[in-house]
């Protein structure tokens, strides 16, 4: 038995490569529809990937999602609930809003392959990718490094997320095991490649760490430790991950659809003209895959309409996947009025009426 309480027996019979979405925790339709596009996207252009594993607690249910049609030939999709894999000494710490400790063991999903991808809330493929975009010939996960560096001592403002406080902590962890300091530049946003072994590894060097992280249902702990950043810094110290080139780090794009720059209702001419170019980046250049960079913490944080988020990922993403109800008027809610008087009405209407010259064939 290991630390957790389960056999270090895995089950190996996958072939070719097993997927973990990990969903957001808040049951709200904006954060459905990125799950639901983000899927969409996988099933377009991911076509190599054979299993599709969504991450969620017990109570969340998918209104688009018909989990009967989702076991077939070819791609399949499981829903798994966080008790099918946590370990159940952690139980009692169940529920929790701690995305942290929900991915410190993904590693236990039933029958997930030994080379997995693993693909948070608001990521998704632009273009066809490969096997060999995230993993080398001899299976070492690939991955890039963003230009943001941070360390242990890393000065923190008062707005400071909970991911922030957890790379630091994780640049401290890093620095005791390894008896390095200074600061590291962070991975960077995008499907991360990943191997169970990797994460038995992470268990028994950062035992401490991981216990940190699973005592905290709230998410808000300042010990918390991000799981898939110590695994692949843990995997180049060990000369076992490989880093993306220069080139291969400008296949894969951050895009931040909500801004902090601070504008006011005056300014939104040029909120417009800094969005719509974000916009027409993602639909023209049509990345291996981008992340939709959210929730900017800012006291002046403006954001774009979920209507033009919406068209966005629907003309990325027009085909429906074979795991999705039927009927779109039967799922798809009313989306509320924008709370965000920065968003002119001719630019949201630019984009949810007139056509698309950048949407595909």
């Amino acid at each position: 038995m290991n630390a957790w309480g389960r056999t270090g027996a895995w089950m190996h019979g996958c072939q070719g490569a097993g997927w973990m979405c990990c969903c957001s925790f808040a049951a709200d339709w904006a954060v459905e529809q990125r799950l639901m596009y983000s899927l969409r996207s996988i099933s377009q252009f991911a076509r190599w990937v054979r299993r599709i594993y969504v991450a969620v607690p017990a109570e969340r249910k998918f209104v688009w999602l018909d989990e009967g049609r989702s076991r077939g030939p070819g791609l399949q999709l499981r829903v798994v609930r966080h008790e099918e894999f946590i370990p159940p000494g952690l139980h009692d710490k169940l529920p929790t809003q701690n995305r942290f400790m929900v991915a410190s063991f993904i590693n236990f999903i039933p029958e997930l392959a030994e080379k997995f991808i693993y693909m948070p809330d608001g990521m998704f493929f632009g273009a066809d990718v490969a096997a060999s975009d995230f993993y080398s010939p001899d299976g070492s996960p690939r991955f890039g490094l963003a230009s943001t560096v941070s360390g242990a001592d890393t000065v923190l403002w008062p707005t400071a997320t909970p991911f922030d406080w957890a790379v630091r902590e994780t640049n401290k962890v890093l620095d005791g095991h390894w008896g390095m300091s200074g600061m590291r530049a962070m991975p960077m946003l995008q499907p991360y490649a990943l191997t169970r072994g990797l994460f038995t590894d992470m268990h028994a060097f950062y035992r401490k760490a991981f216990e940190s992280t699973a005592a905290d249902r709230t998410g808000q702990s300042h010990l918390n430790v991000v799981p898939h950043f110590l695994a692949l810094w843990s995997a180049k110290y060990l000369d076992k991950a490989v880093e993306l080139s220069k080139t291969e780090i400008r296949s894969h794009m951050t895009i931040d659809l909500e801004t902090s720059d601070g504008f006011t209702p005056d300014g939104a001419g040029d909120q417009d003209k800094l969005i719509d170019q974000q916009l027409r980046l993602v639909l023209a250049t049509r990345p291996k895959s981008f992340a939709l960079r959210l929730h900017v913490p800012s006291t002046k944080l403006v954001q774009v309409p979920a209507s033009v988020k919406r068209v966005v990922l629907k003309t990325m993403f027009p085909r429906r996947a074979s795991w999705e109800k039927n009927s779109g008027a039967s799922y798809a809610p009313t989306l509320p009025p924008t709370d965000f008087p920065t968003s002119s009405p001719s630019f949201i209407n630019k984009w949810t009426k007139a056509p698309d010259p950048f949407a595909p064939l």
